[in-house]
């Protein structure tokens, strides 16, 4: 009679809301195994799970975790009073039930705070007393599950899914939500009072959650729907909040002739990541705008100033983008008005520039203004540590933490000048100190004399204008041809409409120069000059490099050139080339994977120095980012633009171009082809959900045979685990948790699979090798086809 029947609403709550806190009584659907195993195949596709039985016979609730466990991929504990188990490597799970609390309380708290005191935790599932608020310690926690003794939970900073009976619970998660600044709850309660709860909730969170009513799902269980913040009350704190009259304007404006789009730029606030934020530019909380810059560094401010660090100092940099000086000079002002000393860039400068220069002024971070290769219409906020690096943990997600609470533009501190003793405009001093690390490099020591190569360059409309060609120039060479049509500092990217050096369609220009003025090759660097493509006259034919050729080139000839020890290392991400391996195990020295973003080839680069393990020689991705020194910790196309001029200089001298030194590599090691593919979405909140399902639909049902191949190994970087599908056991992967797969196939050949960060899509890196070459060139044909295959068998086995 009091039997729970999860198998509709509470299932379809599963599905969308990514974790449940499940009631089970004694009796009735405690012991139906399709019941359980329905739910169990729901909660197997989710990244955390809590399951939290009440009052069911001991024999029937044990039986019931075990299976719902199994089928999720955790383990169990606690037996009848519940079970706790890690999801995720980094993920906290604790579940007390009953008269457990008193055994269990103190040994749960100390471990979760053990746990946050050492920080990189990414997620926190606790379920404590209705009088326990040991909730508010995941505050700050990206995705935090709080759970009380009735039942109520919520999920942040986004997203909350919970359920409740009592007030009281319900008061300590409103307290925790209002903190996290979630915007959506879905609530499940007794049908009595589930209505009435649901209400106190929203009214305890500040009335900012619309609340709908309890529907029926089976005897004495309800769910209530909580509503999204609507974009209505944020248009209407935006009309009759403290904006400028054109803001206020356009958002006039935008009502009469386009409230779709309106609709859009409220229908959220951004969210700040754990590099910064990238976005559209425009009016709106989703949007990239002088007040979401301010909202970000004022939190930046709070997480500086709670550092105790004394007499902190931030430089800001800024690219050639709409609006990029305007939220340089918006983030200066925040800062400046809390205390902190500003070095400001004032003229655009390339990133690795406020790389190096965060180290070069000892500041404490750096901000840079900048989308990097994205279309015009976006910008975004990038931010440093003291190292030079992009923040990682435990800095990051305390910017975050910052960020999340910060609900009002009245908590902003806002100068009303650019004019303050604390802001102080720099540029030169930078320019010279940069330049003259650059040029004591054992490398470009020496300057080249007389040499005979024709480069043509590009920088896209973008910064690489201000130092690129005249590094060039001072090393020695002094053919360099610029593309006219794209050297203006254009923020419309008029030329370059796509300024990403991966694009053929950009290069187009460049390519026409380097067949009229008979170039050897042509040097192309994206808007905020961290990344760069070359383009290589060979046998009178342009060849474009991929990010992967190029990074083997170079690694090659460093290997060559310089001093190498035992301790040397190289290091790349998972997504490039296992060329690069190759030639690091045939000069002997060490190659470090690390995961895709190149803050965590800084992170490396950093822990090298604390420890003393290694001694860094070239860091590579496949997106054309490298790095061949440590004065900057980020991706740096001015000194790597300098590194593939004279490697092709020296290449010439011995009549050969970099695609023949390629070969010469491919005869070496063996062939190894690379190439990419994207499955792309809409960017809807639905389709973001999508694209979970489907890497969570690859992890529990991954394919034994790609294109005819016997898939070999399966690196789950999600779980750490390398899975051996012949013999079905799992080894531990040493690198940090995220959402990406790696399928190892029978011949060699892999395929990385991971949702992009930063737009709407599926990315799908594929490479093959040949180790056993009889005729090169036909070689390659056949492996670049074999790549071809590869990517249409697995972007048909995703789309299935």
């Amino acid at each position: 009679p009091t039997a729970v029947r999860p198998d509709a609403h509470l299932v379809a709550a599963v599905q969308n809301g990514i974790a449940i806190v499940l009631h089970v009584r004694a009796g009735g659907a405690v012991g139906n195994r399709q019941v359980h195993l329905r739910l169990a195949r729901a909660v197997a596709r989710l990244p955390a799970l809590v399951i939290h039985p009440v009052r069911a016979l001991a024999h029937d609730q044990a039986r019931v975790v075990r299976a719902m466990a199994v089928k999720s991929g955790g383990g169990v504990a606690g037996q009848e009073h519940g079970v706790a188990f890690e999801a995720l490597p980094r993920t906290i799970g604790a579940v007390r039930h009953g008269n457990a609390d008193a055994r269990l309380g103190s040994a749960v708290s100390a471990f979760v705070r053990e746990r946050l005191r050492h920080g990189g935790v990414e997620q926190v599932v606790l379920a404590a007393g209705d009088k326990d608020r040991r909730g508010e310690h995941t505050v700050g926690i990206p995705r935090a599950f709080v759970a009380d003794g009735h039942g109520l939970g919520c999920l942040g900073p986004r997203e909350a899914i919970g359920a409740g009976r009592v007030p009281d619970g319900c008061k300590i998660a409103a307290r925790v939500v209002r903190r996290l600044r979630v915007p959506h709850v879905i609530r499940l309660a007794n049908l009595d009072d589930g209505a009435r709860v649901a209400s106190r909730y929203a009214r305890l969170v500040g009335n900012r959650i619309a609340v709908g009513k309890a529907v029926k799902a089976g005897k004495g269980v309800g769910v209530c729907h909580a509503g999204v913040l609507s974009a209505k009350k944020r248009i209407q704190t935006w009309l009759e909040g403290p904006f400028d009259d054109e803001t206020k304007n356009e958002i006039k404006k935008l009502l009469k002739e386009n409230s779709k789009e309106l609709v859009n730029a409220f229908s959220d606030t951004l969210t700040f990541g754990t590099g910064g934020i990238r976005a559209k530019m425009g009016i709106g909380t989703n949007r990239l705008n002088k007040y979401t810059i301010a909202i970000a560094t004022q939190a930046l401010s709070n997480y500086i100033l709670s550092q105790k660090s004394k007499d902190p100092s931030v430089l800001i940099g800024f690219d050639n983008r709409q609006n990029s000086k305007l939220f340089a000079f918006e983030a200066s002002k925040v800062l400046a008005a809390n205390k902190i000393k500003v070095y400001l860039l004032k003229e655009l400068r390339p990133t690795p520039i406020v790389s190096f220069g965060c180290r070069f002024k000892n500041c404490i971070s750096a901000i840079m203004i900048t989308a990097s290769h994205n279309p015009k219409e976006y910008n975004g906020y990038k931010v440093y540590w003291k190292d030079g690096g992009q923040v990682l943990p435990p800095h990051d997600t305390g910017i975050i933490a910052e960020y999340n609470k910060i609900d009002s533009i009245e908590k902003v501190k806002l100068l009303d000048t650019i004019e303050h003793p604390l802001i102080e405009f720099i540029l030169e001093e930078t320019d010279k100190a940069y330049t003259k690390n650059l040029f004591s490099l054992e490398l470009f020591k020496n300057k080249i004399e007389n040499p005979n190569l024709k480069i043509v360059y590009s920088n896209f409309h973008g910064t690489g204008i201000t130092l690129t060609p005249k590094c060039l120039n001072e090393l020695g060479f002094k053919d360099i041809f610029i593309v006219k049509e794209q050297e203006a500092i254009d923020p419309n990217f008029t030329n370059a409409p796509k300024p990403n050096p991966e694009e053929k369609e950009s290069l187009e220009l460049g390519i026409r120069y380097l067949k009229e003025k008979n170039a050897d090759i042509f040097i192309a660097t994206d808007p905020d000059a961290d990344r760069v493509g070359a383009v290589i006259n060979h046998e009178n034919t342009p060849y474009i490099l991929t990010g992967n050729e190029l990074s083997c080139i170079m690694l090659n000839y460093l290997c060559k050139k310089k001093s190498l020890y035992s301790k040397t290392a190289a290091i790349k991400t998972i997504v490039t080339t296992e060329l690069f391996t190759r030639i690091s195990e045939h000069y002997d020295i060490h190659s470090i994977d690390v995961l895709t973003g190149f803050k965590y080839i800084a992170e490396k680069i950093h822990e090298f120095e604390v420890d003393n393990s290694f001694e860094f020689i070239f860091g590579a991705e496949e997106s054309l980012g490298y790095l061949i020194h440590t004065f900057a910790r980020d991706k740096d196309a001015i000194s790597a633009s300098l590194l593939i001029a004279k490697i092709a200089l020296d290449a010439k001298k011995e009549n050969k171009t970099l695609i023949d030194l390629l070969y010469d590599l491919y005869q070496t090691h063996g062939i190894y082809r690379e190439k990419q593919a994207s499955i792309a979405f809409e960017p809807t909140l639905e389709n973001f959900e999508k694209m979970k399902k489907l890497m969570q639909r690859l992890k529990e049902n991954p394919p034994k045979t790609i294109a005819n191949e016997t898939v070999a190994f399966i690196d789950d970087y999600k779980t750490s685990e390398t899975l051996d599908l012949q013999t079905q056991t799992k080894t531990i992967l040493e690198l940090p948790s995220s959402d990406v797969l790696r399928f190892w196939l029978a011949d060699n050949s892999k395929i990385v699979i991971r949702p992009s960060g930063t737009e709407p899509k599926v990315k799908i890196y594929v490479g093959v090798q040949e180790l056993n070459i009889t005729d090169l060139k036909n070689d390659i044909k056949k492996c670049d086809m074999h790549l071809d295959v590869l990517i249409d068998a697995i972007e048909l086995e995703m789309k299935s």
